[in-house]
C-alpha cells in the first residue's frame, strides 16, 4: 500500500506541475473560458496526454489502496466503483480528444463532450462516499473532516461547472480548473494518510 501511495503522490504532482506549465506554453488558450481539454489539441498535446494519464494512474493507485487499506465494514464499495468509472472515463477522454474551437464537431469530440459531465459526476460522488467511509475506520478518521470538506467543495464546483456550461457565462475553464485543483488537494491528503496507514502509524 505504501508503493500505491507514492505512485498516487508522484502522479498527482506531475499532473499539477504539467498543467501549470501548459498554461505558460499555451497562452492562446483562455484559462477562464476554455476547459483544460483544449491543451490536448495542437501544440504540446503530448504533454496534456501525459498529464491526464497521470490522473488515471493516481486514481487507480488510490482505488487499489483504498480497497486494501480501509476495513471492509467501513469501505464504500459504491465510492470505489464510482472512482473506477472516473478512472476509465479519463482514458475515454484521452482516446477521444475535443476539437479546437471553430472546427466542425467530429464524432470523437462528441464522445468527449458527452462523457465528460458523467465522469466528473462519478468522481465527485465517488470521493464524497469514500470520504464518508473514513469516519468509520480509526486509521482514516484523522483526515475524515478535511477529506469530507474537500469532497463537498468538489460538489459545489461540479454544480458551478454545469451551470456555467448551460448558461454560457464564460467561466467554464475557471470552474473546471477549480474542480481539478480541489481533486488534486484531496488526492494529496488521502495519499499522505495512506502512507501513514501503510507504515502502521494509524
Amino acid at each position: 500500500m505504501k508503493t500505491l501511495a507514492f505512485i498516487a503522490l508522484i502522479s498527482i504532482t506531475y499532473f499539477v506541475v504539467g498543467l501549470i506549465i501548459l498554461h505558460f506554453l499555451r497562452s492562446d488558450i483562455n484559462p477562464v473560458k476554455q476547459a483544460t481539454a483544449y491543451y490536448a489539441v495542437g501544440a504540446h498535446r503530448f504533454i496534456m496526454t501525459s498529464v491526464f494519464f497521470s490522473v488515471f494512474v493516481a486514481s487507480v493507485a488510490l482505488l487499489i489502496g483504498f480497497y486494501q487499506g480501509i476495513m471492509a465494514s467501513a469501505r464504500s464499495n459504491l465510492g470505489l466503483v464510482l472512482l473506477g468509472l472516473w478512472s476509465a472515463g479519463v482514458l475515454v477522454a484521452l482516446c477521444f480528444p475535443i476539437n479546437p474551437e471553430g472546427v466542425p464537431m467530429t464524432i470523437p469530440a462528441r464522445i468527449h463532450r458527452m462523457s465528460t459531465p458523467a465522469i466528473f459526476l462519478c468522481l465527485t460522488l465517488g470521493i464524497i462516499f469514500i470520504s464518508r467511509s473514513f469516519r468509520q475506520d480509526s486509521n482514516w478518521y484523522p483526515i475524515y473532516h478535511s477529506a469530507s470538506v474537500l469532497s463537498w467543495l468538489m460538489l459545489v464546483t461540479f454544480i458551478a461547472t454545469f451551470v456555467v456550461a448551460i448558461t454560457k457565462t464564460g467561466f467554464l475553464g475557471l470552474a473546471q480548473r477549480a474542480s481539478l485543483a480541489i481533486f488534486a488537494i484531496w488526492v494529496i491528503v488521502v495519499a499522505a494518510r495512506m502512507l501513514v496507514v501503510a507504515g502502521g502509524e494509524g
